[in-house]
């Protein structure tokens, strides 16, 4: 069990340092129990050595177990196996040559042919405890620990142009504090990507967690990052899933998604792909992604409001944000799309390639450029139910109800002069409204001319695709519509250019949707909805449901948030959810990209980092006694009565309903008995 809780294979252990009862019945029987477990497929070549520390120092009754972890951690280290001592002759019991065991009678060499200088402990409590432990020497993963020097040199040379995530983690919250402000303190001393290197992939991970996003890009500076702005929280003991939520068009602004170009290159190798599908059409889009990626932010400003840019664009950072956390291990197992956000989603789900959903996305800004008539949305704070008086003046091609965001905001859409007259209304009634800036009149009557232009323009864009181009998809996951409100059935191919014109038309039902999700019992084990997109457009949504229906499983956490550090957010991401227990690639996460100079986009991640042997030492909470001791021992530790001369002593531990008492009367003793009896 311990192997298996390693990870490791028993197989590559050499050695087992054993209990050693000392007796005929008791030895074959812990040899025998330690060969069917470590000997499945062990060579005859390399049979399992065994010894034991019993006949060097006797019998240390409650301290065996740690005497025979010092010998082992000692031989790990000397690289030599020492002898059993005083061993005149083997057991008949023992079946050396069958088990292929061997009592190790010379000191000896630690044996070659091993990737690890590994040893096994067994040991026995008087209780009935079998505790085993594996020791593996610190020169098996650092080779020159003993003469490493941990701390940078001047000048400061292996600076990183970008933050990195350190994870700390701790039996209990105390200690956890104490660990985080242990580091912190000495952090300024070592180069940050050694530093979450050692935190990150060298440490065990505890109940309690913790993570801080530290950058050591300027000069060396007293710490790293402040122990006060760490996150913290406790690991859940389930296995954690995820959701995604998807933006729609609205949340973009200028210099979305540029720092996590520059810190994350296959981000930005997503986003140049995407370009080539879009380069591909005929006529080719007057913009490269690319440009708005990376250009000037008052040169972007001032066209990235146009649909025809918004909306490809928004699509291509989710999908750049999608391929990034599935590289760091993060998953989706149900996404839903808000509006044109379900394109993304569907591309998650593994409903569409990325070129698919690329084209979908350009093709519906396109249509909505070319065919739409004006219009105007209006954000309300009011649910649908309590919009009747306002609605009823107006027939559905002047207003309607076009997203149903939540129990208490709804989002309507019609012609300007009808969204100018009820706000007034709303105003005057004191309720939130606020006017978006979309120039269209989106999920109402008004997209009828642009969906039926939508159809035909997706589907003849959909031909300049290749078999390569369709490959490019993600692994299955469900997918919760905003257009039905009801899962997507998933034994279809894909989502064909019909659904995305009643996607455009069709009012948008995040409410639903997300209600579905919080109560299907396909989802219970998801606990974080991860929010994909430019900006934090859906956290009100979204907690205003959870609150609504008593959600509190679900949590929020935004990918990327407006005029925020994009590589910052995304780090934070990854620190939540593995405070959360969620399985994330934190050497993934960690890994530093650089892009390749050849023309296929190759990037390398370089392994420049080094384990850091001379942190602070783990800060143990003392303030917690594990003693544990039976009421009779307590109690005759702490006697409150004296001796009675007649009944003796109160005997102890036993029950607290009838006292009984114990006594030998003797008249040495009690030398005024010669005249009672």
């Amino acid at each position: 069990m311990a192997y298996e809780k390693a990870g490791l294979n028993p197989n590559a252990t050499a050695y087992a340092e054993l209990h050693g009862t000392g007796t005929p019945v008791g030895d074959p029987i812990e040899v025998r129990a330690i060969a069917s477990a470590m000997n499945d497929t062990r060579s005859p070549e390399k049979p399992l050595l065994l010894g034991a520390v019993k006949p060097n120092i006797g019998h240390s009754e409650a301290a065996s177990g740690i005497f025979a972890v010092m010998k082992a951690a000692l031989m790990t280290e000397a690289g030599m196996i020492p002898g059993v001592a005083h061993f005149q002759r083997l057991n008949p019991a023992i079946k050396e040559q069958e088990w292929n065991v061997k009592v190790n009678v010379d000191t000896n060499p630690w044996p070659q042919g091993f990737a690890a200088r590994r040893a096994s402990v067994s040991s026995f409590g008087y209780g009935g405890t079998n505790g085993h432990v594996i020791i593996e020497s610190v020169e098996s993963l650092y080779p020159w620990y003993q003469h490493a020097r941990t701390k940078h040199d001047a000048p400061y040379t292996r600076s990183h142009d970008r933050p990195f995530l350190l994870c700390f983690s701790a039996h209990d919250k105390a200690t956890l504090a104490r660990n985080v402000a242990a580091i912190s303190k000495v952090s300024g001393d070592y180069y940050v990507m050694d530093l979450a290197y050692t935190l990150n992939l060298n440490r065990t991970r505890w109940g309690h967690r913790a993570f801080a996003i530290a950058s050591d890009a300027q000069a060396p500076a007293a710490v790293l990052f402040d122990h006060s702005a760490v996150r913290s929280g406790v690991a859940s003991p389930v296995a954690t899933e995820v959701g995604f939520l998807f933006t729609g068009q609205g949340a973009q602004w200028a210099g979305m998604g540029q720092i996590a170009a520059k810190t994350f290159p296959s981000f930005f190798q997503t986003i140049r792909k995407l370009d080539n599908v879009l380069g591909r059409l005929h006529p080719a889009p007057p913009f490269r992604l690319v440009d708005l990626l990376r250009g000037d932010i008052e040169t972007v400003s001032r066209n990235i409001h146009e649909a025809e840019i918004a909306q490809p664009f928004c699509t291509a950072v989710q999908i750049a944000l999608v391929d990034l956390l599935s590289e760091w291990g993060v998953t989706p197992v149900v996404s839903v799309g808000h509006s044109s956000g379900e394109i993304a989603a569907a591309y998650a789900a593994g409903l569409l390639s990325a070129p698919e959903a690329m084209l979908a996305a350009y093709c519906r800004g396109r249509a909505v450029r070319e065919h739409s008539n004006p219009g105007s949305m209006l954000a309300i704070g009011l649910g649908a139910d309590a919009l009747g008086d306002y609605l009823a003046p107006y027939a559905p091609e002047q207003l309607c109800i076009a997203c149903e965001n939540s129990p208490s905001s709804v989002t309507l859409s019609g012609m300007s002069h009808c969204i100018q007259e009820v706000k007034e209304k709303f105003d005057a009634a004191k309720v939130f409204a606020r006017e978006l800036k979309t120039g269209q009149a989106y999920h109402s009557p008004h997209m009828a001319a642009v969906g039926a232009a939508y159809d035909p323009l997706l589907a003849g864009a959909l031909t300049s695709l290749n078999g390569h181009d369709l490959c490019w998809r993600r692994p299955r996951s469900a997918m919760i519509s905003s257009v039905t409100g009801q899962p997507v059935d998933m034994a279809r191919d894909s989502l064909p250019p019909s659904y995305w014109s009643n996607n455009l038309r069709s009012r948008v039902l995040f409410n639903t949707a997300v209600h579905r999700l919080g109560t299907d019992p396909a989802f219970q084990q998801v606990k974080y909805l991860v929010e994909v997109g430019p900006h934090s457009a859906l956290a009100g949504p979204f907690k205003q449901i959870c609150a609504a229906n008593a959600f509190d499983r679900l949590l929020y956490v935004p990918s990327l948030v407006r005029n925020k550090d994009d590589a910052d957010q995304l780090l934070s991401v990854a620190g939540t959810l593995f405070v959360a227990s969620y399985p994330v690639d934190l050497e993934a996460v960690n890994a530093v990209e650089q892009e390749g100079k050849n023309t296929d986009l190759s990037f390398r991640k370089p392994k420049s980092h080094r384990l850091l042997v001379d942190l602070p030492p783990y800060q143990w909470n003392y303030e917690k006694r594990h003693w544990t001791e039976p009421r009779a021992s307590a109690e005759q530790r702490s006697l409150v009565q004296p001796r009675h001369d007649l009944l003796g002593r109160q005997i102890t531990g036993l029950s607290t309903q009838s006292r009984v008492w114990r006594n030998i009367l003797r008249q040495r003793d009690l030398p005024w008995l010669k005249d009672h009896a």
